[in-house]
């Protein structure tokens, strides 16, 4: 029973600290990773992205560059996209959210549809974090275009 309410009390605490909201507004910047179903080796990166808030709706766009290290016709991969995601509170500074984005992809000239699906918390008015999935699929993409 003890534990019990020590734990009632933690959780009582804390929601009270925690007030803060996740922000949509935003620009970031960070390391990208990609795999492939191809032969490809794991491709990494820098990714930019930025987002504007409206309501429980946000407009994200961004660019990703991967490097290419044993392919003797492609030495890049830039991925650019924009698109919608939508987010919804489960807890008082916490939002599960989802994004659906139309990407482009050169030098390869080829285009798709991706998004995260992920939980985004918000820690203090300086500090937020967030972790999810994201995919991404390349239409047209044929066994004889070098990648």
């Amino acid at each position: 029973m003890r534990q019990l309410i020590l734990a009632t009390l933690a959780l009582a605490s804390s929601s009270a600290i925690a007030q803060y909201v996740p922000n949509y507004t935003y620009i970031e910047a960070g390391y990208a990773r990609a795999t492939s179903d191809t032969s490809l080796d794991d491709l990494n990166g820098a990714a930019f992205r930025g987002s504007a808030n409206f309501g429980n709706f946000n407009f994200i766009a961004g660019m990703s560059r991967f490097n290419v290290d044993n392919n003797p016709f492609v030495d890049h991969i830039r991925a650019t996209f924009a698109g919608f995601g939508y987010h919804v509170p489960i807890a008082s500074s916490t939002d599960l959210y989802a994004e659906a984005t139309y990407n482009r992809y050169n030098p390869i000239d080829e285009d798709g549809l991706g998004g995260p699906v992920g939980i985004r918390s918000r820690f203090d008015p300086r500090w937020e974090g967030s972790i999810g999935v994201a995919s991404a699929k390349i239409k047209h993409v044929y066994s004889n275009t070098p990648l």
